[in-house]
């Protein structure tokens, strides 16, 4: 839960910063943080302990959660007025399905390729999701 408050100040921060070099400081912010997040997301699973895993983890989600403030801000901007809010409804929608979701397609898997439950570490670093 600290990851994600964290991530929300920092993911605000950075925006800000590179607002002051560049126009499209929103997508380049997003781009940023969500390549920062992968490799985390993908060693996560592969440390040699549980603390390291959780570290991992935290920073994939800290690194995650920043990027959803610029994508969010970088939608508005390219949106006309009037459907602003149909937009931020469907990606509202799109962020909270698809998160939920990712549970079924770690499971489904797991259980459709790998046929093993001791293989569901292979399946997290397949789909680089936690």
């Amino acid at each position: 839960m600290r990851a994600s408050l964290i991530g929300a100040f920092f993911g605000t921060v950075l925006v800000e910063a590179l607002s002051k070099r560049y126009k499209d400081a929103n997508v380049r912010a997003a781009t940023i943080l969500f390549a920062a997040a992968a490799p985390f997301e993908i060693i996560a699973p592969l440390m040699p302990s549980g603390g390291l895993s959780l570290l991992c983890l935290g920073v994939a989600m800290m690194c995650g959660l920043a990027s959803a403030v610029p994508q969010n801000s970088a939608i508005q901007r390219v949106t006309p007025n009037r459907m602003r809010g149909q937009i931020t409804a469907i990606y509202l929608f799109m962020f909270i399905v698809f998160g939920a979701l990712g549970s079924q397609l770690i499971g489904s898997i797991t259980q459709r390729v790998f046929h093993s439950d001791a293989d569901l570490w292979k399946t997290i670093v397949l789909t680089g999701r936690s």
